[in-house]
């Protein structure tokens, strides 16, 4: 997905242009009667224009950041599920997660 930027009320085009793409997916299978499996997953990346505007007393232009923002990230979940009778399961998930977030103002990795 993409968008141009944008033209503010006196004409000016705007540095907040946007393209971003996404994936995302899931399996389900059952390798027997008494064992399901699952494996899904999300992915994400992109990169967004922003300015950022901070209070100045003498020249407000020199406030004003124009900036790309490039973020990336995604998550995986896969599970087991074992039957051992009726009235009893035995479970499993895993789960992992990433997102990276980069600008002239912030940058951060996060992993969990």
């Amino acid at each position: 997905m993409s968008r141009d930027n944008s033209i503010d009320p006196d004409g000016l085009e705007l540095p907040d242009a946007w393209d971003n793409a996404r994936f995302g997916f899931r399996l389900d299978w059952s390798e027997t009667e008494k064992n399901d499996y699952h494996l899904q997953g999300d992915f994400y990346k992109g990169e967004y224009g922003f300015t950022y505007g901070f209070p100045a007393s003498d020249d407000p232009a020199s406030a004003v950041i124009e900036t790309k923002n490039v973020g990336a990230g995604g998550n995986i979940l896969a599970g087991w599920k074992h039957f051992i009778s009726e009235t009893s399961i035995l479970s499993l998930q895993l789960y992992y997660d990433r997102a990276s977030q980069k600008d002239s103002l912030v940058h951060y990795d996060r992993t969990t």
